[in-house]
């Protein structure tokens, strides 16, 4: 069995706030999902490694992988990435919390995750690989924007776009 995967984040650092998106394929079926960080971050290394948490779980809820399926994980984040392979790196407490529950996954279900960087914002133009980290970012994005825009007071937004 294969499953390939692709997440992605955004991030907003006024209000920690993190969304993610995260597509998915396995024997011709497509899934997606996409959605609020549960609780705030600090960077945006943790919201991309979230999204990765939330890419390989909704893979596994979903297709129900057999031992040894292989995943690729793919993610615009080669920080987040490193994360994940040397299960170190990284201070942040959300960071590790992740980068746990994603090993937790790989063992109890004998996951051979496969982690790969495909470079961002490349256009839908640059091939499937790059219209697929495209869909990921726009979602995640809109997402991120809208609970930005639904918890910040506009004088507030008003003053970050002084400095900006």
């Amino acid at each position: 069995m294969l499953i390939t995967v692709f997440t992605d984040a955004s991030y907003f650092a006024e209000c920690k706030v993190g969304a993610y998106a995260a597509w998915a394929k396995c024997d011709g079926r497509t899934e997606r999902k996409s959605g609020l960080l549960k609780q705030r971050v600090n960077n945006s290394t943790a919201a991309e490694l979230g999204a990765l948490g939330y890419g390989l779980h909704m893979a596994v809820q979903r297709f129900a992988p057999t031992p040894n399926t292989r995943i690729i994980l793919t993610s615009d984040c080669q920080t987040a990435l490193d994360i994940i392979k040397n299960g170190r790196g990284h201070d942040n407490a959300y960071c590790r919390e992740v980068a746990a529950f994603i090993r937790d996954l790989r063992i109890e279900h004998k996951l051979v995750l496969d982690l790969r960087h495909v470079k961002g914002h490349q256009g839908k133009k640059a091939g499937a690989r790059h219209a697929v980290n495209e869909w990921c970012d726009a979602e995640c994005y809109r997402i991120a924007k809208a609970e930005r825009d639904r918890i910040m007071t506009p004088w507030k937004h008003r003053e970050l776009e002084k400095q900006y």
